[in-house]
Protein backbone atom coordinates (compact mmCIF):
# COMPACT_ATOMS: atom_id res chain seq x y z
CA UNK A 1 0.00 0.00 0.00
CA UNK A 2 1.42 3.48 -1.02
CA UNK A 3 1.95 6.32 1.62
CA UNK A 4 0.63 9.87 1.50
CA UNK A 5 3.52 12.51 0.65
CA UNK A 6 4.09 14.76 3.25
CA UNK A 7 2.03 18.23 2.83
CA UNK A 8 4.59 20.49 1.37
CA UNK A 9 3.50 24.43 0.51
CA UNK A 10 3.47 25.10 -3.34
CA UNK A 11 5.27 27.91 -5.14
CA UNK A 12 2.63 29.87 -5.11
CA UNK A 13 1.46 30.21 -1.28
CA UNK A 14 5.59 30.91 -0.98
CA UNK A 15 4.83 33.50 -3.37
CA UNK A 16 2.01 34.90 -1.75
CA UNK A 17 3.45 35.48 1.77
CA UNK A 18 6.30 37.26 0.41
CA UNK A 19 6.04 41.27 1.34
CA UNK A 20 4.52 43.49 -1.76
CA UNK A 21 7.15 45.65 -3.47
CA UNK A 22 6.72 48.99 -3.81
CA UNK A 23 5.03 50.24 -6.93
CA UNK A 24 7.55 51.90 -8.93
CA UNK A 25 5.24 54.73 -9.58
CA UNK A 26 5.61 55.31 -5.75
CA UNK A 27 9.30 55.84 -5.81
CA UNK A 28 8.85 59.48 -4.62
CA UNK A 29 6.79 58.54 -1.91
CA UNK A 30 9.53 56.03 -0.62
CA UNK A 31 12.12 59.11 -0.78
CA UNK A 32 13.79 57.56 -3.77
CA UNK A 33 14.54 59.13 -7.51
CA UNK A 34 16.03 55.95 -8.93
CA UNK A 35 20.08 56.05 -9.82
CA UNK A 36 21.23 56.57 -13.36
CA UNK A 37 21.06 53.62 -15.30
CA UNK A 38 18.04 52.27 -14.15
CA UNK A 39 15.15 51.90 -16.18
CA UNK A 40 13.77 55.22 -14.80
CA UNK A 41 14.91 58.40 -12.35
CA UNK A 42 14.01 61.52 -12.01
CA UNK A 43 16.55 64.66 -12.31
CA UNK A 44 17.18 67.46 -9.56
CA UNK A 45 14.79 69.70 -12.15
CA UNK A 46 12.02 66.85 -11.33
CA UNK A 47 11.94 66.09 -14.47
CA UNK A 48 11.16 61.99 -15.10
CA UNK A 49 13.35 60.05 -17.36
CA UNK A 50 13.10 56.55 -18.62
CA UNK A 51 16.10 54.35 -19.98
CA UNK A 52 15.65 53.98 -23.97
CA UNK A 53 19.35 51.88 -23.72
CA UNK A 54 22.47 51.78 -21.85
CA UNK A 55 26.32 50.69 -23.10
CA UNK A 56 25.78 52.86 -25.91
CA UNK A 57 28.78 52.56 -28.28
CA UNK A 58 31.51 55.00 -28.58
CA UNK A 59 29.85 56.49 -32.06
CA UNK A 60 26.34 56.47 -30.49
CA UNK A 61 27.13 58.54 -27.50
CA UNK A 62 29.22 61.05 -29.55
CA UNK A 63 26.50 61.55 -31.63
CA UNK A 64 24.35 62.11 -28.64
CA UNK A 65 26.51 64.41 -26.79
CA UNK A 66 26.14 66.97 -29.49
CA UNK A 67 22.64 66.17 -30.95
CA UNK A 68 21.09 65.52 -27.32
CA UNK A 69 18.51 68.02 -25.77
CA UNK A 70 20.08 67.41 -22.35
CA UNK A 71 23.39 66.20 -21.44
CA UNK A 72 24.17 65.01 -17.75
CA UNK A 73 27.75 63.76 -16.40
CA UNK A 74 28.53 62.70 -12.91
CA UNK A 75 29.02 60.03 -10.73
CA UNK A 76 26.52 57.22 -10.72
CA UNK A 77 25.05 57.62 -7.42
CA UNK A 78 23.24 60.51 -8.30
CA UNK A 79 25.78 63.75 -8.32
CA UNK A 80 24.29 64.53 -11.51
CA UNK A 81 25.49 68.25 -13.44
CA UNK A 82 23.81 69.57 -16.68
CA UNK A 83 26.24 70.40 -18.88
CA UNK A 84 25.62 73.39 -20.96
CA UNK A 85 25.36 73.57 -24.97
CA UNK A 86 28.92 75.69 -25.31
CA UNK A 87 30.55 72.81 -22.84
CA UNK A 88 29.58 69.58 -24.14
CA UNK A 89 32.79 69.16 -26.76
CA UNK A 90 35.30 69.90 -24.14
CA UNK A 91 33.05 67.05 -21.38
CA UNK A 92 33.19 65.13 -24.17
CA UNK A 93 37.19 65.09 -24.81
CA UNK A 94 37.44 64.61 -21.31
CA UNK A 95 34.95 61.54 -20.85
CA UNK A 96 35.82 59.70 -24.17
CA UNK A 97 38.95 58.63 -23.12
CA UNK A 98 37.64 56.27 -20.21
CA UNK A 99 34.33 55.57 -21.85
CA UNK A 100 34.26 51.95 -21.22
CA UNK A 101 37.79 51.77 -19.79
CA UNK A 102 38.94 48.72 -17.89
CA UNK A 103 40.82 51.46 -15.58
CA UNK A 104 39.02 52.95 -12.48
CA UNK A 105 36.93 55.42 -12.84
CA UNK A 106 35.35 54.79 -15.94
CA UNK A 107 32.01 55.85 -17.66
CA UNK A 108 28.90 54.87 -19.32
CA UNK A 109 26.74 56.06 -21.77
CA UNK A 110 22.88 55.92 -21.22
CA UNK A 111 20.26 57.15 -23.55
CA UNK A 112 17.12 58.42 -21.89
CA UNK A 113 13.99 59.81 -23.37
CA UNK A 114 11.38 62.18 -20.79
CA UNK A 115 8.23 60.70 -19.36
CA UNK A 116 6.43 62.98 -21.96
CA UNK A 117 9.04 61.15 -24.91
CA UNK A 118 9.38 64.87 -25.79
CA UNK A 119 13.29 65.43 -25.07
CA UNK A 120 16.40 63.31 -25.37
CA UNK A 121 19.05 63.16 -22.69
CA UNK A 122 22.69 61.38 -22.77
CA UNK A 123 23.69 60.39 -19.27
CA UNK A 124 27.40 60.22 -18.71
CA UNK A 125 27.49 58.38 -15.78
CA UNK A 126 31.05 57.62 -14.01
CA UNK A 127 31.67 54.50 -11.93
CA UNK A 128 34.62 54.23 -9.51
Amino acid sequence: MARKRPQHTTFAETVAALPAVPDPGDEEEWGRTGLPGEAAFTDARGRRWHLVRGGLDLRTARRLAVQADVLLVGHWLGDLRDVPADGRQACWQTVKKTLYAAQAPDHAAYEYTSADGTLTMLLLAEYC
